[in-house]
Parts: structure tokens; C-alpha cells; sequence
């Protein structure tokens, strides 16, 4: 569909996507950036692009997804009024080398494609690989195809990785650990008045480490929402923002004025992800970047002075 934009002007563009056949799309949750690009021609470099996400995922190709592109004041207040082409490309993630199924030190992955060092395609099959017990394990394929398993680090000459790095996967006495907190690690202990007690535990540090955290408590804000976390240096801490990136989520507490537990709470909630750590780049992964819209864009003139 042709789009007006008026220079200068803030406004959540969406977007209906349709296929060559005048129907919508159904969105999955693999579908994770949309891009969208202003050119001067249909094929000229862009001249402004911007990201955006799914809004509405759609039932069927009658009911379609939309997709939503926030666009500022200041992203087009340099394009001359005039007529352009615009173009929306869907960042679909791949599949390729996906964990299917683990138990005990075996890990079955699934089927992929890699290039050899002459640039050839090889297809991978799905198959079970087996870890090393107590150790970060390093899985990647290298450039012959074959599933190689490290520790330590991925395998390098000098300073550069020479395999097609796929994960770390942690072992713990037999097992592959694949969620976080494991077990009974920083299990909930007795608490008192606002100080959260919890159970000593174990993270994975910078320096792909595993080490111990000890039992302890923090004090938490009174009558809000709290985020409690332990950092990959094993720190435990809260705040009452959100969860920080790159830290380990532990709980979610609301609080009462003076107790964490009491008439007035409303749900401690344990957090739960994965520790199996997804190293594969876009093209081991196999995304995929669809077009899903290619029409005129119109940039109209605004009184609005935007510098």
C-alpha cells in the first residue's frame, strides 16, 4: 500500500503485509525485526531505515499480522518533500543446528547446511553428539562437516575461531543443565520482615567459569514490584525497574508496606531461562530476510520548523 508521511512528524507507522496473492500474513514468534527502507528508486540505496516490530500476529490470511514502525520527528526532517519507494523486510530467525532433544550427557542437534572452505554447501544431518561431564562444553562443526566438542573455549588458530561455533552447554554431575536457576540453586529461604532469604547457588561468569554464589539475604523496597537478580560475577541484588541485561533473573516479589509475605503480598514468582547459550551467528542460524511490502512512499511538507 502507498504511504504518506508528513516531514517532520512523529507517528507509529503500521503496516498490513500481503503476498502475491492479496492475502495477509500469520506471524510467528520467530519473526524478530522488521525493517523498513526509504529509497529514491526501487532499487537505490537507502536514504533513511528504521526497525520496527510485530504489532498483531493474525488468525489467517484474512485476518493478517500487522507490523509497526516508530518513526521520530527527527528521521525525516532531511528528505526533500517529493515521492520515494519504500520496502519492509521480515527478519525471520533460522532453524538450522536447533537443540531438539537432550538427555543425560547427550545432546541431539538438528539438521543445518555450512559451507567448506572452497565455498561449497554440506548438509548436516540431525544427530546425537556426547558432552564432557562437569565442564563447559564448546559444540561447533567444522569446516569438513564434523561435530567437534571443546572446553575452555571454541577451538582457534592464533586469535580467530575456526569452526562454526553452535554453544556452550553446561554439565553438572551427568546432567546437561538447560534452565536457570538449577535444581535448588538460590532456592526461596525463611524470610523477615523485607530482607529476601535465599539458598546458595551457582552462575556462569564472563569467563565462562561456573562458580559458587553463597546463601544470604537482601532487603527489598516496601509496596512496590521488586526484580530480583545475581549477576555473572555472583552478586545478588534487586531493583524496582526491571531486570538487568546480562544478569541472571531470579524472582519477581511484590512486596507489602513491611513483609514480603502477608496478607497484602501479591505473588513471589520464581524466574525461570534458559543455560544453554545460543552462540550460532544469522547464517549458521539460517535466518531468513523476507520482503513482505514494496511500495511509493509520499514525504509531504510541514509548517513545523524540526532542526
Amino acid at each position: 500500500m502507498d504511504i504518506y508521511l508528513v516531514k517532520g512528524e512523529t507517528v507509529n507507522l503500521v503496516i498490513e503485509p500481503k503476498d502475491s496473492r492479496d492475502k495477509g500474513w500469520v506471524f510467528g514468534d520467530d519473526i524478530t525485526d522488521v525493517i523498513f527502507t526509504i529509497r529514491e528508486t526501487e532499487t537505490a540505496d537507502a536514504l533513511l531505515q528504521l526497525h520496527g516490530e510485530v504489532e498483531y500476529k493474525g488468525t489467517s490470511v484474512d485476518d493478517g499480522g500487522t507490523v509497526s514502525i516508530p518513526i521520530h520527528s527527527a528521521d525525516t526532517k532531511d528528505l526533500a518533500v517529493g515521492e520515494y519507494y519504500y520496502d519492509v523486510v521480515l527478519v525471520q530467525t533460522g532453524h538450522w543446528f536447533d537443540i531438539e532433544d537432550t538427555t543425560g550427557l547427550y545432546c541431539k542437534i538438528g539438521y543445518g547446511k555450512i559451507k567448506d572452505d572452497d565455498g561449497n554447501w554440506l548438509e548436516i544431518n540431525a544427530g546425537w553428539i556426547e558432552l564432557t561431564d562437569n565442564e563447559i562444553n564448546f559444540v561447533q562443526i567444522t569446516k569438513e562437516g564434523e561435530y567437534k566438542v571443546t572446553t575452555g573455549d571454541y577451538e582457534k588458530v592464533e586469535s580467530e575461531y575456526v569452526n562454526y561455533n553452535l554453544y556452550r552447554i553446561i554439565t553438572l554431575d551427568g546432567e546437561i543443565i538447560t534452565v536457570f536457576p538449577y535444581d535448588d540453586w538460590f532456592a526461596q529461604g525463611i524470610h523477615s520482615g523485607l530482607n529476601f532469604v535465599y539458598e546458595a547457588g551457582k552462575v556462569l561468569t564472563a569467563n565462562n567459569e561456573l562458580i559458587d554464589v553463597e546463601a544470604g539475604y537482601i532487603t527489598l523496597k516496601p509496596d512496590i514490584t521488586n526484580y530480583i537478580e545475581v549477576s555473572p560475577a555472583g552478586v545478588v541484588s534487586s531493583n524496582i525497574t526491571k531486570f538487568t541485561e546480562g544478569s541472571y533473573p531470579l524472582y519477581i516479589v511484590q512486596t507489602a508496606t513491611d513483609s514480603i509475605e502477608g496478607q497484602h503480598i501479591e505473588t513471589v514468582t520464581p524466574q525461570s531461562n534458559s543455560f544453554i547459550f545460543d552462540d550460532r551467528n544469522k547464517f549458521v542460524r539460517g535466518d531468513s530476510y523476507i520482503p513482505s511490502v514494496k511500495a511509493k512512499c509520499t514525504i509531504t511538507w510541514t509548517p513545523t520548523k524540526t532542526e
